[in-house]
């Protein structure tokens, strides 16, 4: 959730003054697959520990936010996304996850973030799916379409990236990790030529129970 609703309203700043509630940090497991003509489904399993979210509680800092979510885009379409996963923080209370999705398309931001909660200490899965290879990407949940984005997207995803997404004045603590895939709708596969990358304040290693390319653990905390 980069634009949109969740302007930044504060400038305090941390892990070496990069990240606040306007320059958000990252840590992030990605890959590019134009080459090989893109995928039709990104899948992510999300297990978060929310622990202790600071943002909310810090004065004049009532839009900030820590997410774990997926994106898909298109290396001919720079600055436009979809997106869907969890996000702690605005505009709810802190220490609880609320799943959501997002585009952002020709310049204009929209998202959905539910009332709802998924648990913590869980692998929560989310799905992006052209089903009908139409530029119609579907929005799963665990078992169940929730929504979609269609008008204007391409069929088959060219770059998929999943990790932490912080936007807070203060170093929020949240540790988790994720399991990806993609699919033409079949058979799921694993990531190949994966990347990862990581602002200071967050840490980024392998998935210890799965080190699958892509599957990484974060956490934030101070000396990353």
């Amino acid at each position: 959730m980069s634009l949109g609703v969740h302007a930044a309203s504060a400038d305090a700043r941390w892990a070496k003054e990069q990240c606040s509630e306007a320059t958000h940090c990252y840590g992030l497991a990605g890959r590019d697959i134009e080459s090989s003509g893109g995928v039709l489904a990104s899948i992510d399993f999300v297990d978060t520990n929310a622990g202790s979210y600071e943002g909310n509680t810090v004065p004049n800092a009532p839009t900030g936010f820590v997410d774990e979510e997926q994106w898909i885009s298109w290396p001919k379409r720079a600055g436009e996304w979809i997106e869907t996963g969890q996000a702690n923080g605005y505009p709810y209370s802190c220490c609880q996850e609320h799943p959501f999705y997002a585009e952002m398309l020709k310049g204009v931001y929209k998202e959905y973030i539910s009332s709802g909660t998924l648990p913590t200490e869980s692998y929560n899965h989310y799905v992006l799916f052209d089903s009908e290879v139409n530029g119609r990407w579907h929005v799963y949940w665990g078992c169940c379409e929730v929504g979609y984005y269609g008008g204007g997207w391409p069929a088959y995803l060219m770059e998929q990236e999943a990790g932490i997404e912080a936007a807070t004045s203060v170093q929020p603590y949240n540790w988790g990790r994720q399991m990806v895939a993609a699919s033409d709708g079949g058979e799921w596969w694993p990531w190949t030529g994966a990347w990862t990358s990581h602002d200071p304040g967050i840490c980024v290693a392998p998935n210890a129970e799965s080190s699958a390319a892509g599957n990484i653990m974060w956490s934030t905390q101070p000396g990353c």
